[in-house]
């Protein structure tokens, strides 16, 4: 094929939002403006601090010096997310410093599944769509199977950066160097205990989830064998946990300890449960400090690699999603029943290796 140069452009009349022409340093006409696309300007193969701030240096340059009509100049960025500095990063945070109108970016952001109730409008042809929370944005093209390869093949970081387009934080969050585990078979011995975290009234995008657990504890290790996470109402979280309870213990053993967390929403299902389960405790999170602190008492477990997730199930990936992401995700139902089992065992461990106090006579 034979390569060409265009040296010289001659506008001609065109229709409204038509594409005049194309070259390949990736400006082209449009509508008769001269647009400077921006595509990918960090690559997710060559990532380092020293590239993405060359990426980034080399964006600022280009803005301040290509554009030869400054009035009617656009810049467009289409990016995968690759980290939280990286160029997209940057406009997002210009853009919410930026008073003047015509100079701040459009950010238009499309994860691959909703996280939330959101409302798309096109800025040209004003078309509006919505989309539920939970709904996939090409699910003909990239459907529930090829989500899940996704999540698999990329894993968490990579995946919630390109797919979500939110970049986890590589460095500095609470769990970012947590070293992820997975097994196969549990130990030969080991304690069995349920956790469960309810926020139930509320099935709307903005609701917080029923995250309730299974773990199996062989301390100082932890095995989180099975989940139920779902936005739902009470009679839909009593019935989730009574399957997992009876899904489970056929397989693993008798579940002894089911533990509620002790607020408002709780206090009506630990007495549910109570009728038909032994073992079902209260447990007030909040004597522990802040979900904040509470996350920080058990970072170091990960860190050490004391938690591990069964192998091959569906939810791994985005149980480690929303553990990297802890602090700016808009969930975090799975870390706070997590640390209220781990730290509920942990007590109960000190308990157990306490000395008895000996009583001295005068």
């Amino acid at each position: 094929m034979q390569r060409k140069i265009v040296k010289a452009i001659k506008r001609k009349p065109a229709p409204e939002q038509t594409y005049n022409i194309a070259t390949a340093n990736r400006n082209y006409f449009a509508g008769g403006i001269l647009i400077h696309n921006c595509d990918d300007p960090n690559n997710p193969e060559k990532e380092s601090d020293v590239v993405r701030e060359g990426a980034l240096t080399k964006f600022k340059n280009y803005l301040t010096t290509r554009a030869n009509d400054p009035k009617r100049t656009k810049t467009i960025v289409v990016q995968q997310r690759t980290h939280e500095s990286d160029v997209s990063g940057y406009i997002i945070k210009t853009a919410a410093e930026e008073k003047d109108p015509v100079r701040r970016f459009k950010i238009v952001k499309l994860p691959t599944r909703a996280r939330k109730n959101e409302t798309v409008v096109f800025p040209r042809s004003k078309t509006v769509v919505e989309r539920k929370a939970g709904e996939l944005l090409h699910p003909h093209r990239f459907g529930e199977e090829e989500d899940a390869e996704a999540k698999r093949d990329l894993g968490a970081y990579a995946y919630s950066a390109r797919h979500d387009q939110e970049p986890a934080p590589l460095e500095g969050g609470v769990f970012s160097k947590a070293v992820w585990q997975t097994f196969t078979e549990l130990p030969a011995r080991y304690e069995l205990i349920i956790s469960a975290d309810l926020s139930f009234g509320s099935t709307s995008s903005t609701a917080s989830f029923v995250s309730v657990g299974l773990f199996a504890i062989a301390y100082p290790n932890f095995y989180l064998i099975d989940l139920f996470h779902k936005r739902c109402g009470f009679n839909d979280a009593q019935k989730g946990i009574r399957e997992l309870i009876n899904r489970n213990e056929p397989v693993y053993g008798i579940i002894a300890t089911k533990l509620i967390e002790k607020k408002a929403s709780g206090a009506a299902m630990i007495e549910k449960l109570q009728e038909e389960f032994p073992g079902v405790l209260a447990f007030n999170p909040d004597e522990f400090g802040s979900k904040e602190q509470r996350a920080q008492l058990i970072a170091p477990a990960f860190e050490s690699g004391n938690f591990h997730i069964k192998h091959g199930v569906g939810w791994l990936e985005s149980v480690k999603i929303e553990f990297v992401k802890f602090g700016v995700y808009d969930t975090d139902d799975i870390v706070d029943m997590t640390s209220q089992a781990m730290i509920y065992y942990q007590l109960k461990m000190r308990k157990r290796r306490s000395p008895v106090s000996s009583i001295v006579q005068s």
